[in-house]
């Protein structure tokens, strides 16, 4: 014998838009069907519904990067509850991807975040995965069924039918081979000196190709963020030489970004102090630092679909990569998004030691031994001066779209 006590109802509901993105509204109901000791209230309450609340999530096509999201919670055990929906707009900007689970309960952690409207972003997520498919494959008046173009990045190793080395997986490899249409995944550097944009034009690149990007700047300063926190000075190269032996760094891809483990501790959040910066700067110019990374930098590209940006990548690291870009800007331009990206942290450096320091990366960047900045000489040179980024993204999309580099 069995007895209904209580139910939860979670429904999900994916449309096409005419701005050409997929609107996701999500609900989630929690009922309970006999009388029952509300803790949180510290009450007794009448059968009836707990909870209900709702999400809407508006995405863009192909990339399912959240473009807006709002929730609502008309019924909720206590008002205070109610605090807490503003909790999502956190995940604008996100894709959803491989990873994307990780990010959203990293994001709304404990008391971050609501349990329930956690479940229900995760359950609208995988039906966003199928809206996806479904947009792009259902058939429009009098055409045929489409099937939608995919390279597996999406769903080899998502599931156990999925996983990478079990027969379905296989099968799909076979058919890329034997010639089911698959753009090729390219593997594209930018590089250029401190300030130029290349972060921000990498990640936007990143996002308008669903590819990976590859901030290999940030692996110097997670090795500077060791230095620092084991008390070693740029100038003691024997120790910076012991700590490149025996640390261990890896790069993970998480919804369309990389994140940097040392030794296992995901230091991605702690490495954007000027100081780390400064002494990154540093590192870079020795030789064991960069035979170091190199191999941790090239493993990362190997497979193609990545945007890999810094200060040698066309150069050293990836010289036969697809396509090649110099991002550069007048030194005053530079001093200025710096100063700007600094304020955005919270921090107030005078404009006279950000350009200082500015100019101090530029000659340790320009000056050192090792692997000095220089500009490839097959890349396409963009100054970006007077350009937004989203000017220079589409200077090199249009680049990408022609297939060779400009002159």
């Amino acid at each position: 014998m069995k007895e209904l006590i209580h139910t939860r109802n979670i429904s999900v509901r994916c449309y096409e838009t005419e701005e050409a993105a997929l609107l996701v509204e999500g609900s989630l109901a929690d009922e309970r069907l006999f009388p029952f000791f509300l803790y949180s209230a510290n009450e007794a309450r009448g059968p009836g519904v707990v909870h209900h609340m709702s999400i809407r999530l508006r995405l863009s096509l192909p990339e399912l990067k959240i473009l807006d999201a709002d929730a609502e919670m008309p019924v909720v055990p206590v008002f205070e509850c109610r605090e807490i929906a503003e909790s999502v707009r956190r995940l604008i900007g996100l894709r959803i991807r491989p990873g994307f689970t990780n990010e959203v309960r990293r994001l709304l952690a404990k008391t971050a975040g609501c349990l329930h409207l956690t479940h229900l972003i995760l359950a609208m997520s995988s039906a966003a995965v199928q809206g996806l498919w479904t947009y792009y494959s259902r058939k429009k008046t009098g055409g045929p069924v489409r099937k939608p173009e995919m390279d597996g990045s999406m769903i080899v190793d998502s599931c156990w039918l999925w996983r990478g080395d079990g027969p379905l997986a296989a099968r799909f490899r076979k058919n890329l081979k034997e010639g089911v249409p698959s753009k090729k995944r390219l593997l594209i550097t930018i590089d250029g000196p401190a300030g130029a944009g290349k972060s921000t034009v990498a990640r936007m690149l990143a996002e308008k190709l669903s590819y990976s990007c590859l901030e290999t700047g940030a692996l110097y300063r997670a090795l500077a963020y060791r230095c620092i926190r084991e008390g070693l000075a740029a100038a003691d190269e024997s120790g910076i030489a012991d700590l490149c032996d025996r640390i261990h760094v890896t790069l993970k891809s998480e919804a369309g970004s990389m994140r940097i483990f040392a030794d296992g501790e995901d230091v991605t959040d702690r490495i954007r102090s000027e100081p780390v910066g400064l002494l990154a700067s540093n590192l870079s110019a020795m030789a064991p630092v960069r035979e170091r990374l190199l191999s941790v930098q090239r493993d990362a590209g190997k497979e193609g679909g990545v945007i890999a940006e810094g200060r040698d990548m066309g150069t050293v690291v990836f010289p036969e990569a697809d396509f090649k870009f110099f991002l550069d800007a007048s030194a005053s331009e530079r001093v200025e998004r710096r100063r700007r990206e600094i304020l955005a942290r919270g921090d107030a450096v005078p404009y006279r030691i950000v350009r200082r320091d500015l100019a101090a990366r530029d000659r340790q960047d320009r000056e050192r031994k090792v692997s000095p900045l220089r500009t490839p000489e097959d890349a396409t040179v963009i100054d970006s001066t007077h350009l937004s980024a989203e000017a220079v993204v589409a200077r090199i999309l249009s680049v990408l779209e022609d297939g060779r580099p400009e002159a």
